[in-house]
Formats: C-alpha cells, structure tokens, sequence
C-alpha cells in the first residue's frame, strides 16, 4: 500500500484468508496447511510468528483497505451492464 490522497497499492494482488470477500463466495482455506507449505517454500529461513501474525489479522487489515476503497458492503447479486460493460450489481463486497 502507498501512502498519498487516497488508498493504492502496487500489486495484481492483495492477501487475506477470511475477509468479506472469501466469506461472500464460501472460499475457504486451511491456514495451518498454508503455514506448512509457507514455511517449506522458504526453506524455513521465515519467520513463523511474522506469518501467524498475517494469517490472524490479515481479514482485519484486508477489510479496513476496501472501506477506504468505498468498497460497498452490500452482497453481489448478480451483475448489469453499464455502458455495454459488465459490472457488479448494486452492493458489492
């Protein structure tokens, strides 16, 4: 994330586990099996706690950052075209 006027960031991607965006679509995740597997992929030269800390607080920080998007809370219902472009229905995440 940057700082500046509004909320941005550098990335295709933002990393969170149980945000309002998974819990919307029903995506779930094994956080332990992820931690298991985070850790082998770096050799175990991460730091563990640093990764407990992100899977424990990730949703938190995740959902703050898409209120400042003004992300609308409402649940997607579908989708409309505006301007012959398909977007969310009224309500979003």
């Amino acid at each position: 994330m940057e700082k500046g006027a509004s909320p941005t960031w550098r990335s295709a991607t933002m990393g969170a586990f149980h945000d309002r965006v998974h819990q919307k679509f029903g995506v779930e995740f094994d956080t332990k099996q992820w931690l298991d597997d985070a850790m082998v992929n770096c050799a175990y030269r991460g730091e563990q706690t640093v990764y407990q800390k992100w899977i424990d607080t990730c949703d938190e920080a995740v959902n703050w950052f898409l209120d400042k998007l003004e992300v609308p809370r409402p649940v997607l219902n579908g989708s409309r075209k505006r301007n012959g472009v398909r977007s969310p229905a009224s309500g979003s995440l």
